[in-house]
């Protein structure tokens, strides 16, 4: 005897069922395993400034978080006013070194804007005539400066020293600093993702 249409759509549906089952299991073990506390993995961060001026530089680097701190830091793209700076393929992380200059090294990247220092330039050497970056310093003792420039846009700086703003610029602030974790999909999103999938699947068989 050859099933009904509605034996055919429940034992349909219970198949739908059980490998939605199996994909939401699969998600939460992938979600305790790979996402768990222990696990130090790189991720992508976006990363904000509002200067003063009410200019605001954002972007986005991919590290790896140790403490209040990232590491290993790579990928860095910077916007100014929604604008990407461009005028190399990718932004490296530099360090300062207090009473000298900027030079190539580990830079410090911290979800605490007092303790960062990193330059984001395009080009080596560092020149500021020619170089497009974003530059924020705040561990040089006296100096604590926020600073982006590329060719089109006027340079713009916050800057303190000793904590006072100094030569009629406004004063650095470090609590205009964001560091966050970019959203990625959860387990939720993906099993509903995969729910779509399985039922565009079910549906398309049926109609062959």
């Amino acid at each position: 005897m050859m099933p009904s249409k509605i034996q055919t759509c429940a034992a349909l549906a219970r198949r739908v069922r059980d490998r939605f089952l199996a994909i939401v299991a699969q998600l939460v073990v992938a979600s305790v395993i790979g996402f768990g506390p222990s696990q130090a993995s790189a991720a992508v961060y976006n990363f904000s400034y509002t200067f003063g001026s009410g200019d605001v530089v954002t972007g986005s680097l991919s590290g790896t978080q140790n403490g209040i701190f990232l590491e290993s830091v790579s990928g860095v793209s910077v916007s100014l006013n929604g604008n990407p700076l461009t005028g190399g393929d990718l932004y490296q992380p530099w360090a300062f070194v207090p009473g000298c200059c900027f030079a190539l090294g580990t830079p410090v990247i911290s979800f605490d804007g007092n303790l960062n220092n990193f330059i984001f330039a395009d080009a080596a050497p560092y020149n500021p005539s020619q170089t497009n970056y974003f530059s924020f310093v705040a561990t040089d003792g006296l100096w604590d400066n926020v600073n982006v420039y590329f060719p089109s846009s006027p340079y713009i700086t916050d800057v303190s020293y000793n904590g006072v703003a100094y030569g009629g610029n406004f004063a650095f602030d470090a609590s205009r600093w964001s560091l966050t974790l970019a959203p990625v999909p959860g387990p939720d999103s993906l099993a509903l993702f995969g729910l779509g999938v399985l039922a565009i699947g079910a549906v398309r068989r049926k109609s062959a």
